[in-house]
């Protein structure tokens, strides 16, 4: 019988630039970028839950960005996942 389970994924990406462009995945990729503070009210540089950081990337890309900057912090890796999984 099993006893423990895990699973993952793994995501591989170029980046580079050429003849003054950003190429991601070898295509021309224009940033609208936002600087994420990832300050919440209630809890200040923590998130008051799982949801909520969901939120936060379904709400940045909603307002049309489709990048964020991380503002001096090391980032909770439930944020990353979200940016990763939603785009």
């Amino acid at each position: 019988h099993v006893t423990d389970t895990v699973a993952s994924y793994l995501g591989l990406r170029s980046v580079e630039v050429a003849h003054g462009w950003l190429l991601l995945n070898d295509r021309p990729f224009y940033l609208r970028s936002v600087l994420e503070q990832g300050l919440w009210p209630q809890s200040l540089l923590t998130a008051p839950s799982a949801a909520a950081l969901r939120e936060e990337v379904e709400l940045i890309l909603a307002l049309g960005f489709n990048s964020a900057r991380v503002h001096q912090k090391a980032e909770d890796p439930r944020f990353l996942y979200w940016c990763d999984r939603l785009g």
